[in-house]
């Protein structure tokens, strides 16, 4: 907002405010508030979450005039997506990555598994675990996580992997068949675009500005925020149709192929452009 209103001081007529806040909000701003952001900053701007929460109940939602939805891009490889092997050696094998700190809630997938096996539900699967290790709680918050994991006797099916550079990560992601994002509340979580993009099915926490990207079913699958039965249900419908793993992890690929791709956003960007400020970005 600040460097929005030295444009304008400026004379810099042309501003855009890119920001994480819903496309389709639950209150309304004020009269004033509506007044200082047209005339003092900019009444334009991008995001690229349409709901906070799922499920997504339309007919209580609305949006402001200027404000656009504007989807991050996927960054999909069809070469590597071409070569990827689902369910390697009849084993499924789930990925949650996510810094070792409390709001990520490693805790409530450790206790899903815990659930599964409780239940005697399949033994082909595997856990992989990826996170930051770098500062005291992120430290403290992984030994209290692995202390968990080896309480409940699941070291054998969960595995803690720290610090693993994003230049690694595709590989990692091209070696799982399941995504699961277990944190309590995230504004945007960009790893589920990532998860999709590699043709992963993609399970996410209902309180998060990206679950919106998955179409349940289709492409992924929702489970209620801090709900570990909810997630064991969720994980259950998979790995006992193991043949639903690839077929929507495929759907997944395609739908940020198409739809999450750079083209879709220049097209929707150019649009603004040419509503708010009546300027082809092209001409």
């Amino acid at each position: 907002m600040i460097f929005s209103l030295l444009s304008r001081i400026s004379g810099i007529k042309k501003v855009i405010i890119y920001n994480q806040s819903p496309y389709f909000r639950t209150s309304k701003e004020s009269s004033m508030k509506k007044w200082i952001k047209k005339k003092l900053f900019s009444s334009t701007s991008y995001t690229p979450v349409l709901y906070s929460e799922y499920p997504f109940k339309n007919s209580t939602y609305f949006t402001e005039d200027g404000n656009y939805f504007l989807p991050f891009i996927a960054n999909t490889n069809e070469s590597s997506f071409a070569n990827k092997k689902y369910i390697a050696d009849d084993k499924v094998r789930i990925l949650d990555v996510g810094k070792y700190r409390s709001y990520k809630n490693h805790f409530v997938l450790v206790e899903a598994i815990k659930i599964l096996a409780d239940r005697g539900i399949c033994d082909n699967y595997a856990v992989s675990i990826v996170g930051q290790y770098e500062n005291l709680e992120e430290i403290e918050y992984y030994n209290k996580l692995k202390t968990d994991i080896e309480r409940k006797g699941l070291e054998n099916i969960i595995t803690l992997y720290k610090d693993i550079p994003y230049t690694e990560m595709n590989e990692l992601y091209k070696k799982h068949d399941i995504f699961v994002l277990t944190s309590r509340r995230d504004l945007a979580s960009i790893v589920i675009i990532e998860a999709m993009a590699n043709g992963l099915l993609t399970i996410s926490t209902s309180n998060n500005g990206t679950a919106s990207y998955i179409e349940p079913g289709v492409t992924g699958d929702i489970f209620k925020t801090d709900d570990a039965d909810n997630l064991a249900l969720v994980l259950e419908k998979y790995l006992t149709s193991t043949e639903l793993i690839p077929q929507i992890g495929k759907a997944a690929f395609h739908v940020c192929k198409e739809q999450y791709c750079f083209d879709r956003f220049y097209s929707l960007f150019k649009n603004m452009i040419k509503e708010e400020f009546d300027d082809d970005i092209d001409g």
